[in-house]
């Protein structure tokens, strides 16, 4: 007898589909049982009743939490007061899921300088579904040219995947205190810290009426375990992201560039058209508070700012400590429309 959920080719839903397939056999077997006389009717029905109680649980909802873990690149649950089983409201799912897309956009714009304020739609993620307890949801990267969903932007779908990639990897940082990022696939200092920024916006507030909010996800091909975050690792992500790790490699230099954006909340600014650099590339920096009046002041103009930075894989400038900021020209036409 074969199960209908055969047509899902996900090992977890593959696994799901299994077990339904012995439930169903163990129902045809009972109904054939009953003209033997080995088992009282009221026994056959007290079984059968008991099978079909386990059949609906697994259809209903164990099914959805197996199709996100079979199809989602990074997965969203959200445990605490207010979140019920059966009844999680609205405006905790729709924040939760708009604030994830809005952190996989920052990342994006880190690593794709030609992003300039918001990931197209046709790339943004994708929800590939809901599931109970307290609250799940999973959110995919968008297919790609080569899948033939898309004529063309490989390049941007390519960096939905890795943004997410980078929060399953950086929550795996905060939590577990994994200081070797390299082996964790974050070579790019920029990425690190925008990833580690994220869940540290994800993580639950002391306001929130998120307790515990767990991240995990697929990364190059493996099912990376949930990570439970909490209201202390809000703070201990941002601690982590303001300063170079162990094994960084940091130099000291001067860089001109635009400064187009400021994150006032995160302390961050990002130096595009950067002179000298191939591709004019951008530089993501990370100030101080007591630049932050200044640093407003030169929105729009050009700098010259000074600091330690790290570069990436291929030895380029990608993080900066500002130690100094001057400004260089007089604002820039229709820059902030850009």
């Amino acid at each position: 007898m074969k199960s209908y959920l055969d047509e899902f080719r996900g090992a977890w839903v593959k696994d799901l589909s299994d077990k339904v397939l012995i439930l169903e056999n163990q129902i045809f077997y009972l109904g054939l049982s009953s003209s033997d006389g080995e088992y009282t009717s009221e026994e056959i029905k007290s079984a059968v009743d008991k099978l079909h109680g386990m059949l609906f649980n697994l259809i209903v909802s164990d099914y959805p939490m197996a199709k996100i873990l079979d199809t989602s690149d990074l997965i969203i649950g959200a445990e605490g007061e207010g979140i019920e089983l059966n009844g999680v409201p609205v405006s905790i799912v729709s924040s939760l899921m708009n604030q994830s897309k809005n952190e996989v956009n920052k990342i994006v714009k880190t690593i794709n300088g030609s992003v300039k304020k918001r990931i197209p739609k046709r790339f943004e993620p994708e929800l590939t579904g809901m599931a109970a307890g307290s609250v799940y949801f999973g959110l995919a990267a968008p297919k790609t040219a080569e899948t033939g969903i898309f004529i063309g932007g490989e390049e941007i779908a390519r960096d939905v995947k890795t943004a997410m990639d980078s929060i399953v990897l950086a929550s795996n940082l905060v939590h577990n205190d994994i200081s070797d990022f390299e082996s964790q696939m974050m070579i790019d200092p920029a990425l690190r810290d925008a990833a580690l920024r994220a869940v540290g916006n994800l993580s639950p507030s002391s306001q929130s009426d998120i307790a515990r909010l767990s991240i995990h996800g697929r990364v190059g091909g493996d099912l990376y375990k949930p990570v439970k975050l909490e209201t202390k690792d809000r703070n201990r992500a941002r601690q982590i992201s303001d300063k170079p790790t162990s094994s960084s490699v940091t130099k000291s230099g001067n860089f001109i560039g635009s400064i187009r954006e400021i994150d006032l909340d995160q302390r961050r600014f990002e130096v595009r058209s950067v002179e000298g650099l191939e591709d004019r590339q951008m530089i993501r920096c990370i100030y101080e508070e007591s630049l932050e009046s200044k640093i407003r002041s030169y929105l729009g103009h050009r700098v010259s700012v000074n600091g330690q930075y790290e570069v990436d894989s291929d030895n380029r400038p990608r993080l900066l400590y500002v130690e100094s900021i001057f400004r260089e020209s007089e604002p820039m036409p229709n820059l902030l429309d850009s």
